[in-house]
């Protein structure tokens, strides 16, 4: 693997280097940079789910040159943060669909904490899908010196959080997305949901 492409199952390269640039401007795909328009067997316009209890929600406002054009849409899903309604509405199955959750490092210190059963029954349900992640608007170094950045320091050892982290991942294959702040995150975001609606639209 080259060392400035971004592995499928973690937010960083091979030697921690984030590639803002495929982010912002387009779409990587293996060895070759995809074209920026849609191809004509997929969809044209993609609505991205957002769930009505999102108390920060993503507008992707941030994002450049999609290859899609899209728009969103509030919903109330059954788990996770953001779908896709082509997908939702149709009654796909959940084999068949992405499902998203957002975290920033206050949410996931906190669902990790008193919130902590209730985020593992989030991580058993999104098992049932066909990609599910976990974005966090932090990346590792945050996450292991919380209270270097947290507004209201946390009692929760990072080592814990982290042990935590990799063994649902594991457990109920759900990838984990550290990104090195919220603006990443959202991008991220956006193309992993443009991803899966160009490679599964029917």
């Amino acid at each position: 693997m080259r060392t400035n492409e971004l592995p499928m199952r973690c937010g960083v390269t091979c030697r921690g280097e984030y590639r803002q640039h495929w982010i912002e401007s387009g779409d990587a795909d293996g060895a070759t940079i995809m074209p920026r328009t849609a191809p004509a067997t997929v969809q044209q316009t993609m609505t991205i789910r957002v769930d009505t209890r999102e108390q920060n929600p993503f507008d992707f406002a941030s994002v450049a040159s999609p290859v899609i054009p899209f728009t969103t849409v509030k919903a109330t899903l059954q788990t996770g943060d953001y779908d896709l309604a082509s997908f939702a509405d149709a009654g796909r199955d959940p084999i068949e669909q992405i499902v998203i959750e957002r975290k920033s490092l206050a949410d996931l210190y906190g669902s990790l904490g008193h919130g902590r059963e209730r985020f593992e029954r989030e991580f058993q349900r999104m098992a049932d899908y066909g990609y599910a992640a976990v974005v966090i608007e932090s990346d590792w170094p945050q996450i292991m010196r919380p209270n270097d950045y947290l507004r209201h320091p946390t009692l929760v050892r990072p080592k814990s959080v982290v042990q935590t982290l990799l063994a649902w991942s594991q457990r109920y294959e759900v990838h984990l997305y550290p990104c090195p702040g919220r603006r990443f995150a959202e991008q991220l975001t956006h193309r992993m949901l443009e991803r899966w609606a160009r490679d599964h639209e029917r």
